[in-house]
């Protein structure tokens, strides 16, 4: 494996970081019983590694995988990235494009005619320009998979430069035994990316939904927050 980089590139000053983020999740899911919640914070250098204490998925225990030209950074300050952050997986050299990939286990239950499933990133990201980003969910039985319409965004960490929540959501038809859940970064050279943490919600909808609800404004159908 190649080095995964150098330094960090820039020196950063940051606000005192928000710790164990859980941005603008969709509402009312937890409320039902048809909910499942995993998060990573990346504490350690195991890979594959377990979800936080108190996730909340009955059928089994969901696992993150981070591969490509990645290191596991404890404590990113002397590298430049002055944070309180602690625990990131970061890609990104001077010399040569680099590549990252978390990739999610999420099990499940094959119970229900519907699923949705909720992606949350917090990361830092410089020199990103050519940066070239993927998001995949993938099913073992075939099953019909789509992004929600408006669901996709990335908006920066309140008062942390550099910082920012990437979210998306899929609707997945009929509900499948598992979810894999796969994001990928290709970084140009002089680009750097520290992947800090990794939110997966799930809900199973009991009863067919209306597509063209979800097409174009599903987001009736799934309540947020109003970002301030």
């Amino acid at each position: 494996m190649r080095t995964a980089f150098i330094s960090l590139v820039v020196v950063v000053s940051l606000a005192s970081a928000a710790q164990a983020d859980y941005y603008d999740p969709p509402q009312g899911w937890s409320s039902t019983p048809y909910f499942t919640h995993q998060q990573w914070e990346f504490s350690t250098a195991d890979n594959p590694s377990g979800p936080e204490p108190g996730y909340v998925n009955p059928n089994d225990v969901p696992s993150a995988l981070v591969s490509g030209d990645v290191l596991w950074v404890g404590d990113p300050t002397p590298y430049g990235l002055q944070t309180a952050r602690r625990g990131l997986w970061v890609t990104g050299s001077f010399t040569e494009a680099t590549t990252g990939t978390v990739t999610l286990e999420v099990p499940n239950v094959a119970a229900w005619p519907e699923k949705l499933v909720w992606l949350q990133l917090t990361y830092f990201l410089a020199g990103s320009l050519g940066a070239e980003y993927d998001s995949q969910l993938f099913t073992p039985g075939g099953e019909d998979i789509m992004v929600v319409v408006g669901s996709e965004m990335a908006v920066p960490v309140p008062g942390e430069a550099g910082w920012f929540y990437y979210e998306i959501m899929w609707h997945v038809m009929p509900q499948p035994d598992s979810e894999t859940l796969q994001a990928t970064i290709n970084l140009p050279a002089g680009a750097v990316l520290a992947l800090d943490e990794v939110a997966v919600d799930t809900i199973c909808l009991p009863e067919p939904a209306t597509l063209g609800l979800l097409a174009t404004g599903g987001l009736a159908l799934l309540p947020r927050r109003r970002r301030g």
